[in-house]
Parts: structure tokens; C-alpha cells; sequence
């Protein structure tokens, strides 16, 4: 009886209990805690196991944490698989994540190479309001089906743009029966205003082609403004009554250059 008490005793030395905690080494545990460990000089160790050990555990509990002595990490049980609890810090092996979350970089880039290259990215810009896809030399917007892959856009560090296909507008911009063309919204644009009117080009950007159909069908000659630019005319007539007219526009550095076709 004697040497049951005396192990009892020592069992206890260090312990405090109250009924909100367990201290060992701290006499007032934290309150929101079930157990605190209070120690200068030694830690906590945790089971150690092999990986064949720790997945021939039978129904893990969710929260069920041990250090692999395979790995040497620290594993925890999620309540479905094991997750290596140290490769945040040593840079996880991605591989297939279920997410739950969307993917947050606080304002950090998302590197496809090296960190110490900057080159290949997708960041975000302050100056464009959105986010930018650079290549060190160029890049490429591409398909894939079945390993194979094909280049869709591609681009250089010359500021050369190459499609390989054919590039198309969703739709022409229908300036209803205005005189307001709007290129901003498409290269392509049509009214049903009559031709002898002055007709606004907005939206218009150094190096582009536009193309304007206008559908009033009585007889007139249309006159062109944009903003920035000086308009000049190849050949601007009037129209023929009952017909409509395409006015092809071209903006070079600060001229707007208009072509027309008329007999519809």
C-alpha cells in the first residue's frame, strides 16, 4: 500500500487541476484549454511512428496528430487523409488539392518558374487595373488535347502579335439610330442614321481598323469627328438614295483616314 501512495505522489508533482484545465509545469493553466504544458528547458514529444505505422492506424480520429519518423514531419488526420502539417513551411508538393477556398496571393505574384525569376508570371498591375501574363521572351495562349499542344496567340519582347487563326468580334456594336459610334465595344458598328450628318468616332486607337455601315437610306454626305485625331478622306461623295454605305476607317499616330463604299 505504502509504494502504491509514494507512486501516486510522484504521478502528481508538477500537475495542477482545476475545472476549467490540466497544468503541468504552471500552476493557472490557460482557461480555454483542456491541457497546457509550461517548460524552459524541454518539450513535447509527440507519438513517433513510421508512415506504415501511422496509416495502419484504424479510424483515426479527425485532429489525430504524430511526428513520422519516415518523413520526419508532423502529420495530422483531417477526418478524411493524412496532411503533411510541415510542407507550408518547407513549400507543399501540390499535386490535387481539394480547395474550399478561392485562392488568395494578397497582392504576391504567381510564379511558373524559379523565385529568383521574375519573368514568367501572372501579376497584377495598378497601371492596366488588372492582371498581366509576361514571358521572359514572349508567350503563348494555347490548346491542348491529347499532349498535343497549339499555339493560339503568341507574342515577343519586340511587340510583334501573332494570331494563327482567324480573329473575330463577338458582335458589331448597333449604334441604334445614332450618330455616337463607339469602337470601344467592337471594330465593327452600324446605324441606321441618314448619311448627311456628322458622326462621332470615340474609341478609337492608334494602329487600328474599323469599319462603319450606315443604313439611312436617303442620299447624303457624312462628315467624321474623333477626338485627338485629324480626319481625312480618300474619296467621301454622297451616297446613293436607297442604298447603304461602308466607311472603312484606319488610325494611324494621329490621323483617322476614311475610305468610302457606297450602292449597298
Amino acid at each position: 500500500m505504502r509504494q502504491k501512495t509514494f507512486s501516486a505522489v510522484i504521478l502528481f508533482i508538477g500537475l495542477t487541476i482545476n475545472a476549467q484545465a490540466v497544468g503541468i509545469g504552471t500552476a493557472s493553466p490557460a482557461t480555454s484549454s483542456i491541457l497546457e504544458l509550461s517548460a524552459t528547458n524541454k518539450g513535447f514529444l509527440a507519438p513517433r511512428m513510421t508512415t506504415a505505422n501511422r496509416t495502419a492506424i484504424a479510424s483515426p480520429a479527425t485532429g489525430l496528430q504524430v511526428y513520422d519518423t519516415t518523413t520526419n514531419t508532423f502529420w495530422y488526420y483531417n477526418g478524411t487523409v493524412w496532411v503533411n502539417s510541415s510542407a507550408a513551411a518547407s513549400g507543399d508538393n501540390l499535386g490535387n488539392h481539394l480547395a474550399t477556398q478561392p485562392l488568395a496571393l494578397n497582392d504576391n505574384e504567381l510564379r511558373f518558374r524559379a523565385a529568383n525569376d521574375g519573368g514568367q508570371k501572372l501579376a497584377y498591375s495598378a497601371t492596366v487595373d488588372g492582371p498581366i501574363l509576361t514571358g521572359y521572351d514572349g508567350g503563348a495562349l494555347a490548346t491542348s488535347r491529347d499532349g498535343s499542344i497549339k499555339n493560339i496567340l503568341t507574342w515577343n519582347n519586340a511587340g510583334s502579335v501573332q494570331v494563327n487563326g482567324a480573329s473575330t468580334n463577338t458582335a458589331a456594336f448597333d449604334a441604334g439610330s445614332g450618330n455616337g459610334i463607339d469602337f470601344s465595344k467592337s471594330n465593327l458598328a452600324y446605324t441606321t442614321a441618314n448619311p448627311g450628318t456628322t458622326f462621332t468616332l470615340t474609341g478609337i486607337k492608334n494602329g487600328g481598323t474599323y469599319t462603319l455601315s450606315v443604313r439611312g437610306t436617303t442620299s447624303g454626305t457624312a462628315n467624321f469627328n474623333a477626338s485627338g485625331f485629324t480626319v481625312k478622306y480618300a474619296n467621301n461623295r454622297a451616297t446613293t438614295a436607297g442604298t447603304e454605305t461602308l466607311y472603312t476607317i484606319i488610325a494611324m499616330g494621329t490621323t483617322v483616314y476614311i475610305y468610302t463604299a457606297t450602292g449597298f
